[in-house]
Parts: structure tokens; C-alpha cells; sequence
């Protein structure tokens, strides 16, 4: 791996990225997280999770004032309107779910869809998990809708979508019935709009049939 030095610090000139297979997924290398990166790595990093959908760093040793500036270099942060935030940083929610406190959402889902302006990605550290089992799994939809039969895929353009708060957080669940009235029930858009130009150019033709079907 070839590297440049800056100052006291060794950075790596280019990032190393391993497709886990053909639909979905890669693995960064050669990157700290936890350090100061160039606008080069950042780019690096964006380009492969556009391509990729999912990206993947191993061995990263991040608080959660580092895991809010990591995820600062991509973008405005979200902070989510029900699960509890970080004491120091409060864009950073914490995932605790187990037999005690079951998930709200143990479900396929895409994140806040709900609202006007989705989150663009979410940045996930895992830092408890299980021996076995327990896997945060994720799905290409744009490769699924591709490879539906032609009728199916007509059939799906003439549909929209609601992106309903009350279904993806229940009121008997951690919302609670006091404030499901804050959230509009949002009716889907084409969700081309919100593709960066890089997705666009990468799925250009494959989405010419395809109508409202969620806001993303």
C-alpha cells in the first residue's frame, strides 16, 4: 500500500475496496476512521458506497465524538425525533435491543423514510453484539426491482407509497400514542429525485419504467 506523508502522519493515497459480491456490499481498506481524513478518502468512500450500497470497515476503534465527525464529512446530520441520543453527541442514537427491549423495527425497512427529506445513509458501530446470530442485514432494492418479470414491473409503476410514522413505530411501541400526531402520513415520490449523480449516471435506463414507489 502506498503511502504519502503529511507532517507527523502517514496517509494511505488510495482507499482499497473489495466487492463482497455482484448485487451488494464492499470491504474499505487502508482507511482510520478514527483519524484526520484528506478530501481524497472522503471521495474515495462515498464513490464506493454509492456503487456498492453498503460499505464495511474493519477494526475501527471509534467514540461517539469521533463516529459524529466521521459521519459529518458526508453530510448535514439527522437527528432521529424517538431514539435516545449520545450524552456528548446527540446525532449519535443508541441501539440497545435484546430480550429486554425487543427492536420497533425488526423488520425490511429503509430509515425515517417518513419524513420530507430522508437521511441519505446511516452510519452503524457495532461495539456488543451476539456469539451467534443477531446480523443487521441489507438488501439492493434497486437490483430486486430489476430482476421482477416485466409484468410485475408495470404493475409496480403505477403504484405510490405512504410513508406512514404510525406503521414504523407503533404506538404501543417506543413512540408512544403522545406524539404520532406530529408526523404526517407523506405519500411517496419518485425516488430519482434524491439519487446523486454518480446513482443516477449507474442505474440510468433501469428506472425508465418505473414510477412512485417510495421517497428515498
Amino acid at each position: 500500500m502506498k503511502q504519502r506523508e503529511t507532517g507527523a502522519m502517514l496517509e494511505p493515497a488510495v482507499l482499497t475496496v473489495e466487492p463482497l459480491n455482484t448485487t451488494i456490499g464492499a470491504v474499505v481498506r487502508c482507511v482510520d476512521l478514527s483519524g484526520a481524513m484528506p478530501t481524497s478518502i472522503v471521495a474515495g468512500i462515498r464513490d464506493a458506497l454509492l456503487r456498492h450500497k453498503v460499505v464495511f470497515f474493519e477494526n475501527q476503534q471509534l467514540d461517539s465524538l469521533q463516529l459524529r465527525d466521521v459521519a459529518a464529512r458526508f453530510g448535514e446530520l439527522h437527528t432521529h425525533p424517538l431514539y435516545p441520543g449520545d450524552e456528548r453527541a446527540p446525532e449519535i442514537m443508541l441501539l440497545d435491543n435484546g430480550p429486554h427491549n425487543p427492536t420497533d423495527n425488526d423488520m425490511w425497512h429503509t430509515d425515517v423514510t417518513f419524513l420530507e427529506r430522508p437521511a441519505m445513509a446511516a452510519l452503524l458501530y457495532a461495539e456488543i453484539v451476539p456469539a451467534t446470530g443477531g446480523d443487521t442485514l441489507w438488501s439492493n432494492m434497486t437490483a430486486a426491482y430489476a430482476a421482477l418479470s416485466p409484468p410485475m414491473q408495470a404493475f409496480l409503476a403505477g403504484l405510490s407509497a405512504v410513508h406512514d410514522f404510525v406503521h414504523a413505530f407503533p404506538a404501543e411501541g417506543l413512540a408512544g400514542r403522545a406524539i404520532l400526531h406530529e408526523y404526517d402520513h407523506l405519500e411517496g415520490k419518485l425516488f430519482i429525485d434524491y439519487l446523486s449523480p454518480l446513482t443516477r449516471q449507474l442505474l440510468k435506463g433501469r428506472l425508465k419504467k418505473m414510477a412512485a414507489t417510495c421517497s428515498l
